[in-house]
């Protein structure tokens, strides 16, 4: 059977719109990846400032111990980016500033042991359950997040599960805190109320924000706190 050169050369056409289609499929679908990765880069970049922690000296030796129970640098350094990343409005979080959250941090949960308080386990998983259907609905942002730590998904719910403890039994302590001194918070919660025409639950819950702050800043004056970091102790001078 004979092939028309005519025929032949339609079916080149036909093969040259086809590679050329395949090529353009193969572009876009690249330019949507690369612009994927470029909108979570932020997110990367995060993750891997935490990361890079790992190769300053000495990070995870204690930076300062309160009542003998340590603070790394490496938390310190953590919870700076943490706070700088979302941070809205001047001035930024500084190095002193996340030490001296941690170091409530730290005496809350010293407290929170010694009551030998617990955190409810269903709350965790609750939590932890959120963070991981956020990590399926926000893959990109997340998992762009998890790269940038050099994680793997587990190791990163396993950090995210420790963080949600303490969370969780800090607040344990602050309803233990509540219920202990229920009279003198409800008395300034009515009084709060009567001022400010505030409603009574929202002054009420203020009232133990204010109160429980106003508690740890006297076990921060009464805790002894040594400043074992050089550049911390410098900046604290």
């Amino acid at each position: 059977m004979k092939i028309s050169i005519k025929y032949l050369f339609c079916l080149l056409i036909v093969a040259v719109i086809l590679l050329a289609g395949c090529y353009n499929y193969q572009k876009n679908e690249n330019l949507f990846n690369n612009f994927e990765n470029f909108q979570w880069q932020d997110e990367f970049l995060m993750g891997e400032r935490v990361r890079n922690l790992s190769l300053i000296p000495g990070i995870d030796d204690p930076a300062i111990l309160v009542n003998g129970h340590p603070i790394t640098r490496r938390q310190i350094e953590t919870d700076n980016i943490f706070a700088n990343r979302f941070a809205e409005v001047e001035p930024l979080n500084t190095v002193i500033d996340s030490a001296n959250r941690l170091i409530r941090e730290n005496i809350s949960l010293q407290v929170a042991k010694h009551l030998e308080l617990q955190p409810s386990q269903e709350a965790i998983n609750g939590s932890m359950e959120s963070i991981r259907a956020l990590i399926e609905h926000e893959s990109g942002r997340h998992i762009s997040f998890i790269e940038g730590l050099g994680m793997t998904i587990d190791e990163y719910l396993a950090m995210r599960e420790s963080n949600a403890y303490n969370n969780f039994l800090i607040a344990v302590l602050k309803e233990y805190f509540r219920d202990a001194n229920f009279s003198e918070i409800r008395a300034a919660a009515d009084i709060r109320m009567e001022e400010t025409n505030e409603a009574s639950h929202r002054a009420f819950l203020n009232v133990v924000s204010e109160f429980f702050e106003r508690y740890v800043d006297e076990l921060v004056e009464q805790a002894d706190i040594e400043i074992l970091d050089p550049e911390i102790r410098e900046l604290l001078q």
